[in-house]
This record gives structure tokens, C-alpha cells and sequence, in this order.
């Protein structure tokens, strides 16, 4: 039995299978196994470096909180949150109406002009935990 936006096609099989092995990795960066400690802005690029994955910058719930989150080039409305606001564990979710996260992850370009090179700079370090949490033995 397949969740129910899998079965109706919000989100395909292969984007739910992608998204388990980013969160399988994701773990193992939490767990201390690769490291230092990262932020949302830095592990989405570090995400999109290693995965088909597209890094989106902006705010959660309006205004209230900066953030990055990934979408799927070939499902924009498919959301991979690897290190949602408030949260303790990746989620996957459609975006698409009537869906009660589509006003939830809103873009804004100046959320990524304020990331600038710090998020570049950081991207580097969680792109090689990436490297070890994804190749380790």
C-alpha cells in the first residue's frame, strides 16, 4: 500500500525512492557520523549537488522564518523539506491545490541574496558530509 499521493500521481514512485535515500544520508549527518553541524540553506545545496534536486530559498508560512527547502525539476509542486522549520525529520509533500502546503514554502529571491556566499561557502563542507553519509563502507 502506497500513501495516497503516491497512488494518484501528486508524487511518482521514483521522486519517493530518491527522497528515502536523501533522508537515509540525512540521518547519518544528524547522527554525528560525518560531522558538523548544518543548516537548512547549506544541506539543501549540498542535496542538489549530489541529487536531481533544485534548491528553492525563501520563507515558511509567509514572512515568518528564512528557509531552503528542494523541489524535483520534473514536479516542481513536489517538495523535499530536509530540515523543516521546527522539525526533527525530512518531509516529502505536494505542494499542487488543494494540498494545505501550498501557501506553506514560499520563494523570495532576497532570502538568497542574504544567503550569498556564506550559503556557498557552507554548501562546500555539506557537500563533502554528503560525500561521506553517501559512499561510507
Amino acid at each position: 500500500m502506497a500513501a495516497y499521493v503516491i497512488d494518484n500521481g501528486r508524487i511518482s514512485q521514483k521522486t519517493f525512492e530518491t527522497f528515502l535515500e536523501m533522508r537515509r544520508v540525512f540521518e547519518d549527518i544528524l547522527r554525528g557520523k560525518v560531522g558538523e553541524e548544518v543548516s537548512c540553506h547549506t544541506i539543501c545545496r549540498a542535496f542538489a549537488a549530489h541529487y536531481p534536486v533544485e534548491v528553492r530559498d525563501g520563507h515558511f508560512q509567509c514572512t515568518g522564518f528564512h528557509h531552503s527547502w528542494l523541489v524535483f525539476p520534473e514536479n516542481p509542486h513536489v517538495v523535499a523539506d530536509m530540515y523543516p522549520v521546527g522539525g526533527a525529520v525530512p518531509l516529502l509533500v505536494s505542494t499542487r491545490a488543494p494540498s494545505p502546503w501550498k501557501h506553506l514554502y514560499m520563494t523570495d529571491d532576497v532570502v538568497t541574496d542574504v544567503l550569498g556566499e556564506v550559503a556557498d561557502l557552507e554548501q562546500q563542507v555539506a557537500s563533502l558530509m554528503c560525500d561521506i553519509a553517501r559512499f561510507k563502507p
